[in-house]
């Protein structure tokens, strides 16, 4: 019960009440009681968030999907010709989408037994294309991620010649 008091306190700035820091530790505030605190980490964490690097895949990958259904039945921002679409380069730029309309076209072949009627509806293959690109970003940077741990295990596991 003191702690949670004294944070509700702390959180007012009423000095001599303890403060959680960063790290979990109780300590007193900064002050002109506390100079040994100043500048050692201690005190309110910084108001500055840290960019996650998979928020940043998830927010890039939905990105690269909702642009490529924006391609396909918009033609915002380029209108893509039959040609691109089956290249390499285009097979790329709207991989999230060909996905999803493959799994469209497998589900139409081999579960429904006829094609569907999309004439007005579309939204949500825009939405799945989001969750799709969003998905392929993220588990490329869990790959990357797994590939460099495991090459830092493997060379901190290597015998090292002893030093002369």
């Amino acid at each position: 019960m003191g702690r949670a008091i004294g944070t509700a306190l702390g959180g007012l700035g009423l000095g001599g009440v303890t403060q959680p820091s960063r790290w979990g530790r109780w300590r007193r505030p900064i002050g002109p009681g506390n100079k040994r605190c100043v500048g050692a980490g201690y005190g309110l964490p910084s108001a500055r968030a840290r960019v996650s690097w998979w928020g940043v895949a998830a927010a890039v990958g939905a990105l690269w999907g909702a642009v490529g259904y924006s391609a396909l039945w918009e033609n915002v921002p380029f209108a893509p010709s039959r040609g691109f679409v089956v290249s390499v380069h285009g097979t790329l730029v709207l991989l999230p989408v060909r996905i999803v309309l493959g799994a469209i076209h497998f589900v139409e072949a081999h579960m429904a037994g006829h094609p569907f009627s999309f004439t007005d509806n579309t939204w949500w293959i825009g939405a799945l294309a989001a969750a799709v690109g969003s998905a392929i970003l993220v588990l490329a940077l869990l790959a990357v991620r797994t590939g460099m741990a495991v090459a830092r295990r493997a060379r901190s596991a290597r015998p090292r010649p002893p030093p002369p």
